[in-house]
């Protein structure tokens, strides 16, 4: 079976498949998530993933059913991903509560760069309705349950920064106090709700090209452009933060 092509963004996505064997299913998955990367949903070809690995098309079938059930494990693991890249950044090691916030909205806009179009469906499934229809009845409780744990990471991160004290991640996503942060601190949840919105905006703004920004003097300018943006609206998601 010939070696995968991957861009840098999907190639990273290996790490969350550990030590998993990469078989004929995983490397379908693999290159539709490229596929999205680089093409769009619009554009994507089920067809074009058996013929990159030397398959006939009927093993869609064979593997996953439909296409659509083939985009809905790719954008499953788009989503995996996402909470892959924020549990990194918000579990290493760090001067303050802070920096990690930082540290997690700047990887959450590097990911939303490198993952394009990916980044924001991973989130908003809207690729069909089919597809958004199976990802409801097969995968909803795992995406819910991520999100929700994000959540929760993000609160007990912004009463370290209101408290001035180091930030250490303490509970998994399998292991989360939900309700505890929500009934004891809503005043932090809220915070770390509108944190949540206020990234995305900045991932959705990263993740690709955008008619609104064609009309700068050269690419310099609109790269140099988008990145004074970013910063200045990190500034300004801390202060949410700090309250």
């Amino acid at each position: 079976m010939p070696e995968l092509e991957l861009s840098t963004g999907v190639r990273a996505l290996l790490i969350g498949l550990g030590d998993s064997p990469i078989g004929t299913r995983e490397r379908m998955i693999l290159l539709a998530i490229e596929q999205i990367v680089e093409r769009g949903p619009v554009d994507f070809n089920s067809g074009l993933v058996c013929d990159q690995l030397g398959i006939k098309h009927p093993m869609i079938k064979h593997y996953f059913g439909t296409k659509e059930n083939l985009l809905s494990e790719a954008l499953l693991w788009g989503f995996r991903d996402w909470n892959r890249v924020l549990l990194e950044a918000l579990s290493a090691p760090s001067k303050s509560a802070e920096d990690v916030l930082k540290r997690k909205i700047r990887a959450e806009v590097e990911w939303g760069r490198q993952m394009k179009s990916m980044a924001i469906l991973s989130h908003y499934p809207m690729v069909s309705d089919n597809a958004k229809r199976i990802i409801s009845v097969s995968h909803a409780s795992e995406m819910q349950r991520l999100f929700e744990f994000h959540l929760a990471a993000l609160t007990k991160l912004v009463l370290a920064i209101r408290a001035n004290k180091s930030f250490t991640l303490d509970f998994d996503a399998m292991n989360y106090p939900r309700t505890e942060l929500v009934v004891k601190h809503p005043t932090a949840f809220l915070a770390a709700t509108s944190i949540s919105w206020s990234t995305h905006g900045l991932v959705v703004w990263s993740s690709g090209d955008h008619l609104s920004t064609r009309g700068f003097v050269n690419e310099t300018a609109a790269g140099v452009s988008a990145k004074i943006a970013i910063e200045n609206h990190l500034n300004v998601i801390v202060r949410i933060a700090k309250g």
